[in-house]
């Protein structure tokens, strides 16, 4: 069975929420290598209903998409998380083949690059998981520039673990520094900005780190993934199992984050074509 691929993780991002996007190598954890790497060392590839893969080469499928609903990024130890109402891929392409930056060689493997945009971000406070229903209303995202907007670059690389399709969500890599970077931590999947007289949280945060999800398992024309890279053990909100299983960890920051949305995503060049990965 055929199993999907590409979704807005964007809000992976939400400053990494919601999700998506792609491209080379990095080191995300010790257990865990983004590249030809991921445990057993199966790569998964993008494919059409046929069962005929896609894009062939080194070309690139384009893909739109968009998130679900409002989607989250939580911050516990900040007592706050950051929800953005819509969420919308502005640019993204998938592909079976790809630029290892850092051994400077063609690699075969699903993966794709997407920047994604967030609007209509607030932050509200949280205790533990629960909304309060209290908006941090001096802490608006990029309050400056953009205010209430996000805007996250993201790595999707389509890849398998024991015969089950992951997609693993990292900053966007585009040459050998940012490759370089993703294996040293340090990129970032957005930056946001707040204002350092009114809100209590940084005045400029990086998103950083990876998030990772399992595929759905049926190809669609639009398919939909559901992303929650966090759970509650006692009264403490935790990394996934998944996440735990994969070695993948988002921070905002120095302080660990989460993230919970819903996307779809489709092939605007191949209209009523179900796709996903294997």
């Amino acid at each position: 069975m055929h199993k999907y691929g590409l979704k807005v993780l964007g809000l992976v991002v939400m400053a990494a929420i919601g999700l998506m996007a792609f491209s080379a190598t990095a080191a995300l954890a010790v257990s865990l290598e983004v590249g030809d790497k991921f445990y057993s060392g199966e790569k998964s590839e993008f494919l059409q209903n046929s069962g005929t893969l896609f894009p062939t080469g080194l070309t690139t499928e384009v893909v739109k998409g968009t998130q679900i609903g409002s989607g989250r990024l939580l911050i516990p130890a900040k007592a706050s998380e950051i929800v953005c109402t819509t969420g919308e891929i502005t640019s993204a392409t998938v592909a079976n083949e790809y630029e290892n930056f850092l051994t400077k060689t063609m690699e075969a493997g699903g993966h794709g690059n997407g920047t994604i945009v967030f609007k209509g971000c607030t932050t509200e406070a949280i205790l533990k998981d629960e909304l309060t229903g209290v908006k941090l209303t001096k802490c608006v995202p990029n309050f400056a520039t953009t205010p209430g907007e996000i805007t996250a670059n993201v790595l999707l690389l389509a890849k398998k673990h024991e015969g089950v399709t992951y997609l693993l969500a990292v900053p966007k890599v585009t040459n050998e520094a940012t490759a370089k970077a993703n294996e040293a931590l340090t990129s970032a999947f957005a930056t946001i900005k707040f204002n350092e007289e009114t809100c209590s949280l940084p005045p400029t945060v990086n998103v950083t780190g990876s998030l990772v999800t399992k595929a759905p398992v049926a190809d669609a024309v639009k398919p939909k993934l559901a992303i929650k890279s966090w759970e509650l053990v006692a009264t403490e909100v935790v990394r996934s199992a998944d996440q735990v299983l994969l070695g993948a960890r988002l921070k905002f920051g120095a302080s660990e984050a989460f993230v919970e949305a819903n996307a779809e995503a489709e092939l605007p060049n191949k209209a009523g074509v179900a796709w996903g990965a294997m």
